[in-house]
């Protein structure tokens, strides 16, 4: 043995063997007999194999088989059964570091790439008295989920406008990618990268309509794709204010031909309507162009109105305003007379 065996009397105690190998040892004992007045002496030699203890190394049930990119607190850890002598240091290595790398003590795994596999040696180091053992396992690399999220899923935009959807996308891993899925305007919205126009609406009514937007993203070598999330546009038609003008009587004289009612139209966007006037009764009538005003008979109250027509992008608007026929002065005309 590598290091001496001992004896005392009949007792031998085996010494520790090498620490660079685990090649099993021997000792050779010599067992005289010294005879009698009668017997010669004899000797005989007794042959002791001498071999260090063993170990098992089985993998813990926390060492997984496959780890996904970038995923954290994974280890690959065994445990070391059997007894006798005194054990070596386990030390972990793996076969293929472009994919997997390990903490040579604790065991901690970290992916590098997914993809791949990478097989795992489990090493317990040779002391002088228990052999070197070693377990390998096979750890496979696979993609991580997709990350992209949008900061909003929706928005209220006017109908010509301009939005860019790249501006609520977040973690992204390769470049994403828009499409219109859903294109409610009745003049076709249209997109160009990430960019969408927003179409003209209908003459028909001012309804709110609807375009929608598939956002994506591929993911990469280590991601999957992204789960694909649609963006809600709410596509609306500008406004405008009505307000009678400054001269815009509340009453007028019967046969009084020399008043209008007119309105200013007031805010921006898109493109306006013309403005058009009708009255409820004739007995005010008024020109549906110009709001020239024509009383043909006493009343107390004619409800003139002010409409703007709607386009594809304004909505339509009105005005409405009560005004009063005054009966005209009255008047008698008598003739000069003379008397006796």
């Amino acid at each position: 043995t590598t290091t001496a065996s001992t004896i005392s009397g009949s007792t031998v105690t085996l010494g520790a063997m090498s620490t660079a190998n685990d090649n099993n040892q021997t000792v050779k004992v010599t067992v005289t007999d010294p005879g009698d007045g009668n017997h010669e002496s004899t000797s005989a030699e007794f042959t002791i194999t001498v071999q260090k203890y063993t170990r098992t190394l089985s993998w813990d049930s926390g060492t997984p088989s496959s780890i996904a990119y970038g995923e954290t607190g994974k280890n690959a850890t065994v445990t070391v059964g059997g007894t006798g002598g005194t054990a070596g240091s386990v030390s972990y290595s793996s076969s293929a570091t472009g994919y997997i790398t390990i903490n040579q003590t604790s065991g901690a795994l970290t992916v590098v790439a997914a993809g791949g596999s990478s097989t795992i040696t489990a090493t317990l180091s040779r002391t002088a008295t228990v052999k070197q053992a070693s377990t390998t396992t096979t750890i496979n690399t696979t993609k991580a989920a997709g990350t992209m999220t949008l900061s909003s899923t929706s928005a209220t935009k006017y109908t010509g406008q301009t939005i860019n959807l790249s501006t609520y996308v977040q973690n992204a891993i390769g470049t994403p990618t828009y499409a219109i899925t859903s294109n409610g305007t009745t003049t076709a919205s249209t997109i160009s990268g990430s960019t969408v126009t927003l179409g003209a609406m209908s003459t028909a009514n001012d309804t709110d309509q609807t375009v929608k937007v598939t956002v994506s993203d591929a993911g990469d070598g280590n991601h999957e794709p992204s789960t694909p999330v649609v963006f809600t546009i709410t596509v609306q038609k500008y406004t405008r204010t009505l307000a009678w003008t400054g001269t815009t009587p509340s009453s007028v004289t019967y046969l009084d031909t020399s008043k209008s009612a007119t309105v200013s139209v007031s805010g921006t966007g898109g493109t306006a309507g013309s403005v058009s006037y009708t009255s409820n009764n004739a007995a005010l009538s008024i020109n549906s162009s110009t709001g020239k005003l024509t009383p043909s008979a006493y009343h107390t109250g004619v409800t003139i109105t002010a409409t703007l027509a709607r386009t594809a992008t304004v909505k339509q608007a009105t005005k409405i305003k009560s005004i009063a026929v005054a009966r005209a002065a009255g008047y008698v005309n008598l003739s000069a007379a003379t008397g006796n």
